[in-house]
Order: structure tokens, then sequence, then C-alpha cells
């Protein structure tokens, strides 16, 4: 063999496994991307889905706060309407002692009228 054919058979060998090493590192390098889109797709999914979860969670305590303001609002209310039976109970009560002595009175006066009707009518017989 004479040293042309022995480097052209070295220089062909070399190149005939980086043909191969580079189309495995090709393929192992498309593998890569594609687990690696994959892998995005997968975080971008479960962020949405997150988001989902959150956007139910934020209106179901919004709802909450909404019906804790109605409660709010319907408890000041009845306080308010509670002042207003206890005011309205003391008036009561105030006049029907204030009745209750006008009545007195008046009981008074025609026990006095009719004591003095009385007193007439024997005058004049």
């Amino acid at each position: 063999m004479t040293p042309e054919l022995d480097n052209s058979h070295n220089s062909t060998e070399p190149s005939a496994p980086k043909k191969p090493k580079s189309t495995r590192g090709q393929s192992v390098l498309t593998y890569l991307m594609v687990l690696f889109v994959i892998a995005f797709l997968m975080l971008l999914l479960a962020f949405f889905m997150q988001q989902r979860s959150s956007e139910n969670t934020i209106s179901t305590l919004r709802e909450s706060v909404a019906a804790m303001q109605t409660i709010d609002a319907l408890q000041q209310q009845n306080d308010q309407l509670q002042k207003t039976v206890d005011d309205l109970q003391e008036e009561n009560a105030r006049l029907t002692e204030e009745k209750a002595a006008l009545q007195e009175e008046l009981d008074t006066a025609k026990q006095a009228l009719q004591a003095a009707l009385d007193g007439a009518e024997s005058g004049e017989d």
C-alpha cells in the first residue's frame, strides 16, 4: 500500500464516524428540543389551569364578601329597627300612664260635677 492510499484510507475513516455522530447528535438535539417544547406546553397548560382555579376562587370570595356586606347592612337595619321599637315601647308606656292619669282626672271631675249637680238639685227641692 502506498502512503497515498493510507492517507486516503485514514482520511475517510475519521470522516465516516463523523457522519453518524453528526446524525446522531442532530437526533439527540431534535429529541431534546421536542422534550423542551413538550415541557413548555405542559407548564403553559398548568399555568392556565391554575389561572382558572384562581379566578374561580376569587369569584367565590367576591360572592362571600358581597354576602357579608348584605348581612352587615341587614344587621345595621335590624339594630335601627330595634331601637325604634324600644323608643316606641317607651313612648307607649308613657302615653298609657298619661292616659291613666287623665282618666283618673276625668273620673274625679265627673264625680265633682255629679256632686255639684246633686247638690244643686238638693238645693232646689
